[in-house]
């Protein structure tokens, strides 16, 4: 890009925050606000911002392209733009996978400019965001029309926002994403109150890849499946029931090996730290089993336990998993309350009544449930029938399925009144029960 080309004005700072942590939307009141998927694109007169300035704050897709992120017009015609050749790109910059499309690249955004009393009394000075303003200008400066907005959200501030105004921004954009914030600097997570939420200092040995789950109406912020974005999803994190307001669940490691040592422990270590009413929140902990950021194939005979503790290295509590589907397990019901928890994993033997049983799981949500919409899964160690009964209170027959041919089903039910009902799963000589609640 030709810096003639590139008339950004002295005054313009552009910091990617993925290397300084200092902003966050939550909280902070007066934001335009668009998501990618909107189809909407933002512009506003210099002379209509009220203090002398404006931020921009979002997610981006850092591609290998240049893209547009923000210009400036007058009369229509482009006479300033910032592009994405202007975040700080280094051939170490970590790259980022997006679970929602895969192949993205992500990164925190914020640009933030100063208008002067001239530059607010020019009638024809112009700020447009967004790929709909933007993408008209993009072969001027040499850039490819792209079939992607830059942005995957954005907030639209007309005003300088101050340190902590920028810290709530930054940490609800990077909960949401799971995109860490850079620890080279112990940098804390905040809530919409500004009350700190994960303490970098205090949690210093576990800075890797930090992802988080909340409920936060402060900030519209409601993220209750949560990983972070590079570790393809080791661990995912999900809450089994609707939480309180202003619960917060975070965690990051210790960036230990995702190997095995000689005593078959795992050589990572992950801290979680929960605040608001989380006592009654249990929550389940998924991982991939594929060798790479995932969790080792466990040897013929064993699977795995997870143990949390109050002090690394306890093992207050031990869960054993269960097989969500060929490739992943799941830890169901862990109790994470508290300030502080240690997570580590163990490779163990299966007991007798493992080896026995035909099934890996069963798994019926969610529950309750309020529009009667219900899902039966069931994993099986090898191919066979099963059958999926659902009994109303007074033990009518609502629903009878039979399944073959597979060794995982999926099964779409329907409870069509309020009560209490219960799934039946056969599988050869098992029988299992569960409990749904219909509200």
């Amino acid at each position: 890009m030709k810096n003639s080309i590139l008339k950004i004005k002295t005054a313009a700072m552009l910091l990617l925050f993925c290397l300084s942590a200092n902003a966050e939307r939550g909280g902070v009141p007066g934001a335009v606000h668009h998501s990618a998927t909107d189809g909407v694109s933002y512009k506003v007169r210099t002379g209509d911002i009220a203090q002398m300035g404006f931020c921009v704050m979002g997610v981006v897709r850092m591609q290998k392209d240049p893209q547009m992120l923000l210009c400036a017009l007058r009369k229509d015609t482009l006479y300033s733009a910032v592009t994405s050749e202007w975040m700080g790109r280094t051939s170490n910059r970590k790259e980022y996978t997006d679970i929602e499309e895969t192949q993205d690249s992500l990164a925190i955004y914020y640009y933030t400019r100063y208008v002067s009393a001239y530059e607010a009394n020019d009638a024809d000075e112009v700020i447009a965001i967004g790929k709909a303003r933007t993408m008209p200008y993009a072969a001027t400066l040499g850039i490819k029309k792209g079939d992607k907005e830059a942005f995957k959200e954005y907030s639209f501030y007309g005003k300088i926002l101050g340190l902590s105004e920028c810290r709530k921004v930054l940490s609800y954009y990077a909960i949401k994403y799971g995109i860490t914030i850079n620890q080279t600097n112990a940098s804390n997570y905040v809530n919409s109150n500004g009350d700190v939420v994960w303490d970098g200092s205090e949690s210093r040995m576990y800075r890797y890849d930090i992802a988080g789950l909340a409920l936060d109406s402060g900030s519209e912020l409601n993220h209750l499946t949560a990983s972070s974005i590079s570790t393809s999803r080791n661990p995912e994190i999900s809450l089994l029931n609707t939480p309180q307001d202003g619960i917060y669940l975070m965690w990051g490691h210790d960036n230990g090996a995702m190997t095995l040592d000689e005593n078959g422990r795992l050589g990572r270590v992950w801290e979680t730290t929960a605040t608001g009413q989380f006592e009654e929140q249990p929550v389940s902990i998924s991982f991939s089993i594929d060798g790479g950021k995932g969790l080792p194939k466990p040897e013929e005979g064993m699977t795995y336990a997870l143990s949390v503790g109050e002090q690394k290295g306890d093992e207050d509590v031990t869960y054993r998993c269960r097989y969500s589907d060929s490739t992943r397990i799941c830890f169901d019901g862990v109790n994470l309350s508290g300030h502080h928890r240690y997570l580590s994993i163990s490779a163990v033997p299966l007991t007798k009544s493992e080896k026995e049983s035909a099934t890996q799981y069963i798994n019926v949500f969610p529950s309750p449930t309020t529009d009667g919409n219900i899902t039966v899964t069931v994993g099986l160690k090898a191919k066979e029938e099963v059958q999926i009964l659902i009994y109303n209170s007074v033990g009518q027959t609502i629903a009878s399925k039979t399944l073959r041919g597979e060794s995982f089903y999926k099964y779409e039910g329907f409870l069509p009144v309020a009560g209490v009902y219960e799934v039946v799963v056969k599988a050869e000589s098992e029988k299992s029960v569960i409990k749904v609640i219909r509200k």
